[in-house]
């Protein structure tokens, strides 16, 4: 290092170590390069001393101008000044800091260098920043929330000298501009509950309390506008508890409150008109629903008294009260008993209220006055009235008064009243309509009461009950009480209302007769009941229809006896089925079998041989139990139960199971561990599981799941009470569940009659749910269904707990190998385990095997193989082509190799394309040992 560029510390080892210990970075400097650092610069910027020493200020100093040294050196920075400002620094990474720079001149012999010490600033600019984006958010913030703030200074001891600052929202909220004189009095004077808050702030500071929180009108004197303002504030106080000062702010909650106004009003509306509504429905006659709907009024409106008068007619000679009420303290108020004769005010009076579609409203302080023959005898002063227009006679007067004082009725009042006459109107025409049939109806009466079919009649405009018979509550269990003067609404649930107004209106409208064979409603005990209904529109002269007449004839226990009779037809067809099936199945079991134990009774047998037959063994046995089912079901002979562990019985199904319902779809078992014995014939277990598991597979489109599951479950009387076809007891619990498309409800409804399905026609038979319900209900279990459209379904079987005595017995059997030979034999199958079980069984024969998963293998090891190959064995059904395929192209690479070929269908359909050749061969799975290597020999020997 030369001697200008030598490091200042050398002269100085105090200074250097100042600078080395400050937590202030330090960067000494000759216009512009950099002689020396510390390390609290290093750290600050991110670089090593010597990276900064090869550095210079420009480097760093993001916002130096080149040709600003000049003018750094002109602050006179030599004779002890110090120049400080702002700037930012370069970190290696490239990002900028915020600095605070001091500068100072340092002379060092003949040597003038500068000094800067530069402090982070980061933090501070964060909090400028925040602070400068908080205010501009609170004042947004009240301006948007129409909220804003004052200071109220309280002088001790001079509550007359209180002054108060605001904000401009504030300002723009009371209405005042900048020369209102902002003294304490003058802020009451635009309070309109003055009082009120001159209490309220007396006794908060009084008891010491901080809040001030408080709901007020205001006045504003810019527009004379009264608005509602929700203040809030803190109080605070001196050492001495002297209150000195109130912070807070005030928000214009005016638009708020007249929502609140509003919404209270509409809803003391709709309780109003629900307790008339209620009232109306409540009553059983129409003297009761005129007093009822009469009282409910005075209370609503307050008013002194109210009347029904009829008729509302200027032409009618007299009119009377059918109804008058008041309120006790004016039971005085002398209403007419009599007819009253019509005079011209009268008459004048009927005509405006007939031809006002307003309520109309008559006194002292309104347009019209109320005739004198009402005022002298029920000293109104002041009355509103409307015409009421019920679907029979002529008009009503609805009216309610005031006698003790002029009132003024508000909109709102006149509203309401309107609504209750519309509702009022509807009840007279039902009830008037009702009682006009019960004068005339004294010999219909008996005549329909002792009819045994269901009558009903309503009427055509409302479509209410105006007459039941006996029959409807000896059928149905309604009483008159419950069902005259009510709509179907009103008894049945929704969804069956609505499918009777529609047949209703559809009788109404075509005015014909309207036939329905079977209609399924439900009693009063919500039991179903089926009827056969015919609906009559009753016309009047002009042609119209008056009433709806019902008539319905309940076939319930026809239809049952029906029901009955046509599964009884089900079940004979299916067991003349059943039987025949398995007579047959059962003679080729007995072959099956037969030779098995023919086989297994041969001395040295190989122990994996052994094994394999006697699992050959159990799957014949079991399929003979499962034919003897299928007869036991079509002759009623008996079933042979043994005690079972659930979980072990499924657990041998599992393969099968697998095969069954195909590569796509993945079997889970989920045993629970532990669970009890059950005492039923195993056969009937396996023929559950193929049941719900073909079902499941045939629901489910592409990839899917069925889950099998074993549990147990107890149930008490409680648990039984709200589940249809649950019993008591201990249970072993068997579910199987799908991701298929599931069920709706009306198919969950007929899934255990034999028969039905829904398949295509060839795809199902219909019986395998039967077949498992039957099961069931033999072993005294009961079947849970639950279902839910693409959403799958879910089979819950439960099969009561076996108390007793647990015997689970094997039986081993003998088993013997099957012919042998010498020559070379090439099976193709694409299932790994009827591959290596085939392969088995003719190496263990003598046969040399080769063996190929796939048939495009099986061509690449024909190709390559050296020597004669004297037999193709393959199945006929695999992903890449058929086995007639594949033998056509072997035999053109082999020629003279015989074949033979395996598949789970039977010949005619596995074979209907294969070679028409003398050679074809063909054995169906599954086999058993000896069939399999005889077919072998007689292919070979052919």
């Amino acid at each position: 290092m030369s001697d200008s560029n030598k490091p200042f510390d050398e002269d100085n080892v105090l200074f250097r170590t100042l600078m080395e210990h400050s937590t202030e970075a330090f960067f000494l400097h000759d216009a512009g390069k950099i002689l020396d650092v510390n390390h609290a610069a290093c750290e600050m910027l991110g670089y090593t001393r010597e990276e900064l020493l090869n550095l210079a200020i420009a480097d760093i100093d993001v916002r130096l101008i080149p040709d600003q040294h000049e003018e750094i050196y002109s602050k006179n920075l030599f004779t002890g000044k110090t120049y400080t400002f702002e700037s930012a620094l370069l970190r290696k990474d490239k990002t900028e800091l915020p600095v605070e720079i001091k500068l100072c001149g340092v002379i060092a012999g003949e040597r003038k260098l500068l000094l800067g010490l530069a402090r982070s600033i980061a933090e501070r600019k964060k909090a400028d920043n925040a602070y400068q984006r908080s205010e501009f958010f609170l004042s947004r913030s009240q301006e948007i929330g129409l909220i804003g703030s004052y200071v109220l200074d309280i002088p001790v001891n001079r509550p007359e000298a209180q002054t108060w600052r605001s904000t401009p929202m504030m300002d723009k909220i009371f209405g005042i501009d900048a020369d209102y004189p902002k003294t304490g009095d003058n802020w009451l004077k635009l309070i309109v509950q003055r009082q009120e808050v001159s209490e309220y702030f007396a006794r908060q500071v009084a008891s010491g309390q901080r809040l001030f929180e408080m709901e007020y009108q205001i006045i504003r004197p810019s527009d004379g506008q009264t608005r509602w303002i929700y203040g809030r504030g803190d109080f605070e106080f001196n050492k001495q508890g002297q209150c000195t000062r109130l912070v807070g702010t005030v928000q214009d909650i005016t638009e708020r409150k007249q929502a609140e106004e509003e919404r209270n009003a509409h809803l003391r509306f709709l309780e109003n008109l629900d307790r008339i509504n209620r009232v109306i429905q409540s009553a059983n006659d129409i003297e009761q629903m005129m007093r009822d709907v009469l009282d409910a009024v005075l209370s609503i409106f307050d008013s002194d008294g109210a009347f029904l008068l009829f008729p509302c007619d200027p032409n009618a000679g007299a009119w009377t009260l059918p109804m008058a009420r008041s309120q006790p303290d004016h039971d005085h108020i002398d209403y007419p008993e009599l007819a009253m004769p019509i005079d011209d005010a009268m008459a004048g009076m009927f005509r405006l209220m007939q031809h006002s579609d307003k309520a109309v409203k008559l006194g002292s302080g309104h347009d019209h006055e109320t005739p004198p023959m009402l005022a002298e005898r029920l000293g109104i002063k002041t009355m509103m009235g409307m015409a009421l227009y019920p679907k029979t006679g002529k008009p009503w007067l609805f009216a309610i008064h005031q006698c003790s004082s002029v009132r003024g009725w508000t909109d709102r009042d006149e509203t309401l009243f309107l609504t209750i006459g519309r509702r009022l109107s509807d009840a007279l025409t039902s009830l008037l309509t009702l009682r006009d049939l019960q004068k005339s109806e004294a010999f219909l009466s008996s005549l329909i009461d002792n009819i045994p079919n269901i009558i009903i009649v309503k009427d055509a405009q409302t479509l209410r009950y105006l007459r039941i018979n006996k029959s409807v509550e000896q059928i149905l269990g309604f009483s008159k009480e419950n069902m005259l003067g009510k709509s179907v609404f009103d008894i049945f649930p929704e969804d069956l209302a609505k499918s009777f107004l529609n047949d209703d209106r559809e009788v109404l409208n075509s005015k014909t007769l309207l036939d329905i064979p079977e209609e399924t409603i439900r009693d009063s005990n919500n039991e179903q009941r089926i009827l056969h209904t015919k609906k009559i529109p009753i016309l009047d002269d002009r042609g119209e229809p008056q009433y709806l007449l019902g008539i319905a004839e309940d076939i319930t226990e026809r239809k049952k006896l029906e029901r009955q009779l046509h599964q009884s037809q089900k079940m004979e067809a299916v067991g003349q089925l059943a039987g025949g099936i398995a007579h047959d199945f059962n003679n080729m079991l007995a072959v099956i079998i037969g030779n098995i134990e023919i086989a297994m009774q041969q001395n040295n047998l190989d122990q994996s041989l052994h094994a394999c037959l006697q699992e050959i063994q159990s799957a014949a046995e079991r399929s003979a139990e499962l034919t003897r089912q299928l007869l036991a079901f079509a002759r009623k002979q008996h079933a042979a139960p043994q005690v079972l562990d659930l979980n072990e019985t499924i657990n041998g199904m599992l393969n099968m199971l697998r095969r069954l319902i195909g590569e796509n779809i993945n079997l889970a078992w989920l045993p629970k561990e532990k669970i009890w014995p059950v005492k039923m014939d195993p056969t009937q277990i396996d023929q559950i599981l193929a049941n719900l598991c073909v079902n499941a597979r045939d629901a489910i489109e592409g990839v899917g799941k069925i889950t099998i599951e074993t549990g147990a479950v107890t149930f008490d009387i409680a648990d039984c009470e709200d589940r249809e076809g649950f019993i008591p007891g201990d249970f072993v619990l068997l579910t199987v569940s799908d991701t298929g498309h599931g069920m709706d409800q009306e198919t969950q409804g007929k899934i255990f009659e034999p028969f039905f399905t829904t398949k295509e026609i060839g795809k199902g038979t219909g019986l395998g749910l039967a077949t498992v319900y039957g099961i069931v209900k033999q072993n005294n279990g009961f079947i849970n269904v639950y279902s839910e459209l693409k959403h799958g379904t879910t089979f819950r079987i439960y099969l009561p707990r076996h108390i007793g005595d647990i015997d689970y017995s094997r039986q081993e059997d003998a088993a013997a190998p099957g012919p042998r030979g010498h020559e070379t034999i090439m099976i193709v199958e694409d299932e790994p385990a009827i591959l290596r079980m085939t392969s088995l069984m003719l190496t263990k024969c003598g046969y040399r095997v080769l063996t190929a998963a796939t048939p495009s293998e099986a061509i690449r090891i024909a190709r390559k193989h050296a020597g004669p190959i004297d037999l193709l064995i393959t199945d006929q059904i695999m992903p890449e082509m058929h086995g007639s395929q594949l033998a056509k192209q072997i035999q053109s690479l082999c020629p003279g190799i015989r074949c033979l070929f395996m598949s789970g269908y039977t010949g005619n359909i596995a074979l209907p394309h294969a070679p028409q050749a003398e050679n074809k061969h063909f054995i169906p799975k599954p086999f058993t040992v000896k069939t399999f290597t005889a077919k072998v020999r007689e292919a070979l020997d052919q």
